[in-house]
C-alpha cells in the first residue's frame, strides 16, 4: 500500500439553531482536522485520524467538497 499524505483539511461546518430568526452574529463554524488523507475526490474529502497495521483507519472523517475551504499537506 501507498503511504498516505498527512494533511489539514480547513472546512465549515454545518450550524443548527432551536429558533428563528438568527441571532446577528450567527456563522458557519470553521473547522481543522488533520489526518491521513485517503480520498481527494471531486465530491469529497476523506481523512482518517489513527491508522493501523492492517491498513484499517479510525475516525474517519468524510467533509462535502463544497465545504472544504483548504487542504494543507503537513
Amino acid at each position: 500500500m501507498a503511504p498516505r499524505r498527512l494533511v489539514e483539511v480547513t472546512w465549515l461546518d454545518a450550524e443548527g439553531s432551536l429558533s428563528w430568526p438568527l441571532p446577528a452574529a450567527y456563522s458557519l463554524p470553521i473547522v481543522r482536522t488533520v489526518g491521513w488523507l485517503l480520498e481527494d475526490l471531486e465530491d469529497r474529502v476523506t481523512v482518517g485520524a489513527e491508522s493501523f497495521e492492517d491498513g484499517s483507519y479510525r475516525d474517519v472523517t468524510t467533509v462535502p467538497r463544497g465545504m472544504v475551504k483548504k487542504v494543507r499537506k503537513l
